[in-house]
């Protein structure tokens, strides 16, 4: 195993040496900047005004490296393939949650309790009045972090089982008004459908079937 381990290092390390190298050469490795509509975006390196971005440079790079990482889980399990595993874990699970406290404790939630506080920190075109209301959804939100702690992880179930039931309860009445009362509805018809005073057989056999089944 440790002979294994050696020699996928060694290659590793050839094949970064050799990627510096074209890199330290001009050829690749390399990401350029230009401004456009006052905005910074990629460019061609040999575009007029173009500049050599060492963010865009190192993003780059380390985009390769975690990608050829991930890729050796081709030929086994490895070090390399659990780093980058735990990268992208990591920094996924990272990203959303601030992108779900910006996008939605902040303004439905804090802008909700305290309107101008959050206006003037973070949000200035935010509207509305304050809603004391809100507060239950705090002190739910506040009791299910109690999962974090050893000893009082049963508080979380509280909050928990208030969250699935009303839930349950909002999908069990548009189930009903969406499914079940529109099915029923339909199988309201006639047995005995009259077309221009005759009797239509053969849409009245379809009708008793609806019905019957």
């Amino acid at each position: 195993m440790k002979r294994e381990t050696l020699i996928w290092t060694i290659i590793l390390l050839v094949a970064g040496a050799y990627l510096v190298g074209r890199t330290m050469r001009g050829h690749m490795g390399r990401a350029y900047v230009i401004e456009r509509d006052h905005k910074t975006v990629l460019a061609a390196k040999h575009e007029p005004g173009a500049r050599l971005s060492i963010k865009h440079t190192l993003g780059l790079w380390m985009a390769a490296i975690f990608t050829l990482c991930v890729l050796s889980f081709l030929y086994r399990d490895n070090v390399f393939y659990k780093f980058a595993e735990s990268v992208l874990v990591g920094v996924s699970a990272a990203y959303w949650m601030v992108v779900g406290f910006w996008s939605t404790v902040v303004p439905n939630l804090l802008g909700k309790l305290m309107p101008k506080l959050v206006q003037s920190w973070a949000m200035p075109g935010l509207e509305g009045k304050r809603q004391l209301a809100f507060i239950v959804p705090l002190v739910l939100g506040i009791l299910l972090l109690w999962r974090l702690s050893p000893r009082g992880g049963w508080i979380a179930r509280w909050p928990l089982a208030f969250i699935i039931g009303t839930m349950a309860g909002f999908r069990l009445v548009a189930f009903l008004q969406a499914d079940f009362l529109s099915q029923i509805n339909n199988t309201i018809i006639p047995l005995l459908v009259m077309h221009r005073e005759q009797l239509d057989v053969a849409q009245s056999i379809k009708n008793l079937l609806i019905v019957v089944g």
